[in-house]
């Protein structure tokens, strides 16, 4: 198992004049106060460990994310190559630099936006995606 240590990978604040509701930049706060939550993928979506952040996030303990497929907490994935030629899908990595807001669904079915983040990880000689999730308010 990975384990993780992400305090402070993800920086806080974008803004932009846009808008609109679903997945485009708009003015917003994001929340990086604590521990981001962070995901480690398999290259076939699933997750194979999270920190307690992400368990807080998203109303369960981490180990109930464990096992589960990544479109479980991020719907809009569903379509979506996560993996190409062992790297995070290049247009995934581009939203991440964008501040594009995801749907973000907790395991109670509530959903919320959040900032998503996707970065590579080698550990072993074997890939993994790493995802983080910033709560935006």
């Amino acid at each position: 198992m990975i384990k993780l240590s992400i305090a402070k990978q993800a920086s806080a604040g974008h803004s932009s004049g846009d808008k609109r509701d679903e997945g485009y930049i708009s003015s917003r706060k994001v929340i990086c106060e604590k521990e981001q939550a962070a995901l480690i993928l398999y290259d076939n979506g699933m997750i194979s460990a999270c920190n307690q952040a992400s368990g807080d996030l998203l109303c369960c303990s981490a180990s109930e994310l464990i096992g589960q497929h990544i479109t479980r907490v991020l719907p809009q994935l569903i379509k979506t190559k996560l993996v190409q030629n062992k790297r995070a899908n290049s247009y995934l990595r581009f939203l991440s630099r964008i501040g594009y807001c995801f749907k973000v669904v907790n395991l109670r079915g509530e959903s919320f936006k959040g900032e998503i983040f996707f970065n590579d990880v080698e550990y072993l000689d074997r890939h993994y995606l790493r995802v983080i999730i910033c709560l935006v308010r």
